[in-house]
């Protein structure tokens, strides 16, 4: 898809993915998803996904096919099951959970405060999170727009981070901090 639509992808990495983690990454196009599918190392990882996609006839049937976990964010009882799902699946050892933890698409370049699921599935589960950040996307495929402009899209994937000795406040202040500090020099 990323090659189809004309994108050149750049990718740093300063780590090899060799087990299952707790994936991090900012938000900002529909095209996210298929860049994080592209350069991930791993062969079974699951999305948390907004349930409003599972609605989508034949897509949201792929979703629930794949295993995918539906968030319902605005009952707080379901979006409570869809974290222990996930919690769950990463203590099981064998998957790894990718979540967009800014809850939506930033319109702005730059990465949006983080909601507290992500932490709270970290903390849970202790599992290391991976941040992978995401620059030009937003510039690549507009919200609303079908258009996709042929740019140099950056991904770099930063070394796993232990959150065991955080709290759930400065887990989630250390992780946004670090993802923009990079996504900034990116």
């Amino acid at each position: 898809m990323i090659f189809l639509s004309g994108c050149r992808l750049k990718i740093y990495k300063e780590f090899k993915i060799d087990k299952n983690y707790l994936i991090f990454s900012n938000h900002q196009s529909m095209l996210d998803i298929f860049v994080i599918n592209s350069i991930l190392d791993l062969r079974d990882y699951r999305w948390l996904v907004k349930s409003s996609l599972f609605y989508i006839p034949i897509f949201g049937l792929l979703l629930y096919s794949a295993g995918y976990i539906s968030v319902e964010r605005r009952k707080k009882y379901k979006a409570y099951k869809a974290i222990q799902k996930a919690i769950n699946l990463l203590n099981k050892g064998k998957v790894s959970i990718i979540i967009f933890p800014e809850g939506t698409r930033s319109t702005e370049d730059t990465i949006l405060k983080f909601k507290s699921g992500g932490i709270k599935i970290a903390l849970s589960s202790n599992k290391e999170v991976l941040p992978i950040i995401l620059k030009n996307t937003l510039y690549a495929k507009k919200r609303k727009s079908f258009m996709i402009n042929p740019i140099i899209v950056k991904a770099k994937i930063l070394k796993p981070v232990d959150l065991k000795n955080f709290s759930k406040r400065d887990g989630i202040d250390y992780i946004y901090n670090l993802m923009l500090e990079e996504y900034k020099k990116l």
